[in-house]
């Protein structure tokens, strides 16, 4: 499965996260999926105030800031609807935490992870709640793919 993101929503997003470190940055994806079931297409993203009381550590989208993107989107852009969030690592790598694995509230919403280390991106990846998969998450493929920076520093 897929998850499909324009490079100019994931620069923003990168930028965000970077600005907002040292603590986590969040937001919601916008979008649809995919005619053929194979993933989802981000349309959009919609940063929102981080509101854990340990926002180094940990994310708290607002739910009424959620419900209220996903009513505005029913009548503007029935379409498109929420279908997922992003947040960052702080100093970490973009896999799934064992906090993000409990805080699995609603299984159809996809996660993209972004690990920002000394105020830099360092890698963003996808993952889709899988009850199955030992983490809680299963794996998918971002495209157009980013290039992590440290496998920059290997090439």
């Amino acid at each position: 499965m897929e998850l499909h993101l324009p490079t100019a929503l994931h620069e923003a997003m990168r930028q965000a996260a970077e600005q907002a470190y040292p603590h986590e940055m969040c937001g919601l994806l916008v979008g649809a999926a995919l005619p053929d079931g194979g993933g989802w297409q981000v349309t959009a993203w919609h940063q929102t105030a981080n509101l854990h009381p340990s926002p180094h550590r940990h994310f708290l989208i607002d739910p009424s800031a959620h419900l209220a993107l996903r009513r505005r989107l029913r009548q503007e852009q029935p379409a498109l609807t929420v279908i997922g969030h992003v947040h960052s690592h702080p100093n970490g790598r973009a896999m799934p935490s064992p906090t993000d694995r409990a805080l699995i509230g609603d299984p159809a919403l996809v996660w993209l992870v972004l690990g920002v280390r000394d105020a830099r991106l360092v890698d963003s990846l996808a993952w889709r709640p899988d009850p199955t998969e030992r983490r809680g998450f299963a794996p998918l493929t971002l495209c157009p793919p980013t290039i992590s920076r440290e496998d920059e520093k290997t090439s």
